[in-house]
C-alpha cells in the first residue's frame, strides 16, 4: 500500500491518504478531485461508486464530509486505455488469454511519456473490432518484455485469469526460454550464472551484480558458435529486471547491441550476401513460454520463431568448422 505524498502515485496503486488539518468540511468527491486534478468530479463519483472507498475504514458515499485527520483508502484507477490500430502477430487466442509474438521496438503497455501505440493499445483495438459487444474484453498485462526484446508474451482477458498466470510467474512455475546473440564465445556448451542482482546504486536504469542483491539464476546452452559471436539459449529460473542482459555481461559475453550492458551494434556481410545484416537493437528473443492454462489447468507451451533480424545476421555468419554445436537455424 502506498501513502499519498505530493501527487507521487502510479495507476492502479492502493493509496492511503491522510486528510490535511486545513480541511474542516469538504465532500469526499470534491476532495479527491482536488488531489487528482486530471479527474473530473463526475468521473470521480463513478470511481467512488465502482469500488469500496474507505474513510476511517468505513465505506463512504461521494457526499461524505471529510475533516482534517480523516484517512481515505482506495485504488487509483488504471489510466484509460485508447485503442490503436497497429499490426500484431497472434500466436494463440482463446476465452482466457491471447499470446503474441512481440516485435522489437514496441512498448508493452502505456507509461509516462508513452501513452499510445503500445502493444496493449493494439490489443484493445483487436478486442473491439473482432468480437461482439458481449464478447469484448480489456486485455490485461501478465508479465513484461523490454521494448527492444522480441518474442512470446501473454495477456489475459479477465482479472481472474491474469491472477492465475501471474501467480505462476511469482512462484517460478513458468518455463521461460530465451535466445540471445552475444559477443564472443562461451567457455563451454552449457553452464549456469548464479549471481544476485540489484539496481545500480547510482540510480542508473540498469542492474548490477552485488552480494546485497536478490537471488538470480540463469542457465545457458550454446546453440551455435561463430568466429566472434554465439547464439545462446537461456533458461530463466528467476525473473529479475534485466536478468539475462546483466548476467551475460557479467560473464564477459554481453548481448549484441545491448549498449547499456557493454554490447555493440553489429554489421556483417559475407561474400554471397548483397546487403549487410545489421543488429541495432538488443538481440534478445523470448523464444518459449510455458505455464498451466488458467481454465483447463493443463500445461501449455507457446513458441515464437527466431526474428528476421537475428535470423538473417546468423545466416550471414560463418559457422566455425571446429564448432561442436552445429544447429539448423530453420528448426528454431
Amino acid at each position: 500500500m502506498a501513502h499519498f505524498d505530493h501527487n507521487e502515485f502510479r495507476a492502479g496503486e492502493h493509496l492511503k491518504i491522510t486528510v490535511s488539518g486545513n480541511y474542516k468540511s469538504i465532500r469526499l468527491d470534491n476532495y479527491l478531485c482536488a488531489r487528482f486534478g486530471n479527474l473530473s468530479r463526475a468521473k470521480m463519483q463513478r470511481i467512488i461508486k465502482g469500488q469500496e472507498i474507505l474513510v476511517n475504514s468505513i465505506k463512504s458515499k461521494p457526499s461524505r464530509k471529510l475533516r482534517g485527520g480523516d484517512v481515505v483508502e482506495f485504488y487509483l484507477p488504471d489510466r484509460e486505455l485508447v485503442a490503436d490500430d497497429l499490426p500484431i502477430d497472434i500466436i494463440a487466442e482463446d476465452d482466457a488469454l491471447i499470446v503474441i509474438n512481440k516485435q522489437p521496438g514496441i512498448i508493452v503497455h502505456p507509461a509516462r511519456g508513452n501513452p499510445r501505440e503500445t502493444l496493449l493499445n493494439a490489443l484493445l483495438h483487436h478486442a473491439n473490432t473482432n468480437f461482439s459487444i458481449a464478447d469484448q474484453y480489456k486485455p490485461m498485462v501478465v508479465h513484461r518484455l523490454d521494448k527492444e526484446t522480441s518474442g512470446t508474451i501473454v495477456f489475459a482477458k479477465k482479472s481472474e485469469y491474469a491472477q492465475k498466470i501471474a501467480d505462476q510467474f511469482a512462484s517460478r512455475e513458468t518455463q521461460k526460454i530465451y535466445l540471445a546473440l552475444v559477443h564472443g564465445k562461451l567457455p563451454q556448451k552449457t553452464g549456469e550464472i548464479e549471481a544476485p542482482l540489484m539496481q545500480h546504486p547510482g540510480g542508473l536504469e540498469r542492474q548490477v551484480v552485488s552480494e546485497d542483491g536478490k537471488y538470480a539464476l540463469s542457465l545457458w546452452d550454446v546453440v551455435q558458435e561463430y568466429e566472434n559471436f554465439s547464439l545462446v539459449k537461456i533458461i530463466l529460473k528467476t525473473g529479475r529486471t534485466h536478468q539475462i542482459r546483466c548476467h551475460l555481461s557479467h560473464i564477459g559475453n554481453p548481448i549484441v547491441a545491448d549498449i547499456l550492458y557493454g554490447g555493440k551494434n553489429s554489421e556483417y556481410k559475407n561474400q554471397e550476401s548483397q546487403t549487410p545484416s545489421i543488429i541495432n537493437r538488443v538481440a534478445l528473443h523470448s523464444w518459449q513460454l510455458g505455464f498451466k492454462h488458467p481454465i483447463t489447468n493443463q500445461d501449455v507451451k507457446y513458441i515464437s520463431p527466431l526474428p528476421k533480424d537475428i535470423y538473417s545476421f546468423c545466416k550471414n555468419l560463418k559457422v566455425l568448422e571446429t564448432s561442436k554445436y552445429s544447429f539448423d537455424l530453420d528448426s528454431i
